[in-house]
Order: C-alpha cells, then sequence, then structure tokens
C-alpha cells in the first residue's frame, strides 16, 4: 500500500489510473456477460421475486382464515379429512416451491440450465425450476399423505 501525501489547498486532485484490460477484447464497449450482471444487479429485479412470494403467502394466509371462518368445526374437519392432500397439500406445494425458486433466484441472480444438449436461460430456467420443485413436493405429499 503507499502513502499519498496531502494535496495543496488549490491543487486539482491527481487523474485516476488508467483502467487495465481484462483479457479478451480491447474494444471499450461492456460484454453481454457484463451487461447482463449489471441489469440483475439492480434491485428491483431481483426483488421482485421476492415480493411476489410475500404477496402470495399473504394470499394464501388470508384465503385459509376465510374458509376457516366460514365453515363450522365439523364441516371444515370432514373436508380436510376426506380432501387433505388436494385442500392444504398442493397449495403448500406451489408456495413452498415459490419461496424456494424466489430465494434462489434473489440469492444467485439469473438461472441457466444445461441438459442434454439443451439450455434454458432467464424466465424459462426459472420455471422450469419452479416446475421441478413443484412436483417433487407433490410427490412427497402423494407419498406420505
Amino acid at each position: 500500500m503507499t502513502a499519498t501525501a496531502p494535496l495543496p489547498p488549490n491543487a486539482a486532485p491527481p487523474p485516476p489510473p488508467p483502467a487495465r484490460p481484462t483479457g479478451g477484447s480491447a474494444s471499450p464497449t461492456p460484454s453481454t456477460a457484463t451487461a447482463s450482471t449489471a441489469r440483475e444487479a439492480f434491485w428491483p429485479i431481483r426483488g421482485s421475486a421476492l415480493i411476489v412470494t410475500i404477496i402470495a403467502c399473504v394470499t394464501a394466509i388470508i384465503s385459509i382464515v376465510v374458509l376457516v371462518r366460514r365453515l363450522s368445526d365439523a364441516q371444515l374437519l370432514g373436508l380436510v379429512l376426506a380432501h387433505g392432500p388436494a385442500i392444504v397439500g398442493i397449495p403448500a406445494a406451489a408456495l413452498l416451491s415459490l419461496a424456494i425458486v424466489a430465494a434462489a433466484r434473489c440469492i444467485g441472480g439469473a438461472a441457466t440450465i444445461q441438459v442434454m444438449g439443451l439450455r434454458a436461460e432467464g424466465a424459462t430456467a426459472t420455471l422450469l425450476l419452479w416446475i421441478a420443485a413443484f412436483l417433487t413436493c407433490v410427490l412427497a405429499i402423494r407419498a406420505l399423505w
């Protein structure tokens, strides 16, 4: 680390050091990887998945509260016992898979999937991850209920 002397009161600040090339082409325009990273770093794009998850969970909770208040205890118990996986399991699997994919998207950024020569990026990869998480949760509910 180098030490710098304080500047005199009327002196201009020193010019910034020249940028070092990072390899690849020497063109001054940013590469597509840098541009997409800068776009993903903007918080509303990444934070919107978290906002959608929160809204979906709040909506589910309100719907459950309304359902519980409108039905009598005997009706609700009979309904849940007869159709528990459909009433509780499927919506819970959808919300859980949405929360998992949204958290992964917020933490890791844009998703990219490559399977047997097929490649999916961006929203398509996120949708495929949600479908895989949802099917996993539904199969687990089916196996355990």
